[in-house]
């Protein structure tokens, strides 16, 4: 886990993230805060985030429909700047 996150201010001002629901955005936050230092987030410890924070399976498919979170087929999610493009496969 990083010890300091840095976050966008214009991702929180933007019209989509502010659309979203109050529940997936306390997700997004607490998903980077718990991400290592490239911003991974393993499956288990994105499940217990959501266990602590009380957001749902649903928040985090709004995350992943919206590509603030993009989940690998090996379990492991990465949050990201939404001006980033990456390949999942």
């Amino acid at each position: 886990m990083r010890t300091h996150t840095e976050f966008s201010k214009a991702l929180f001002d933007s019209d989509e993230f502010i659309q979203i629901p109050d529940s997936a955005k306390v997700l997004y936050v607490d998903l980077a805060l718990n991400a290592d230092d490239d911003e991974f987030i393993s499956f288990e410890l994105a499940k217990k985030v959501m266990e602590m924070t009380k957001t749902s399976d649903e928040d985090l498919r709004v995350l992943v429909r919206k590509r603030y979170v993009i989940p690998y087929k090996n379990g492991a999610v990465i949050f990201l700047d939404k001006d980033i493009k990456i390949d999942t496969d």
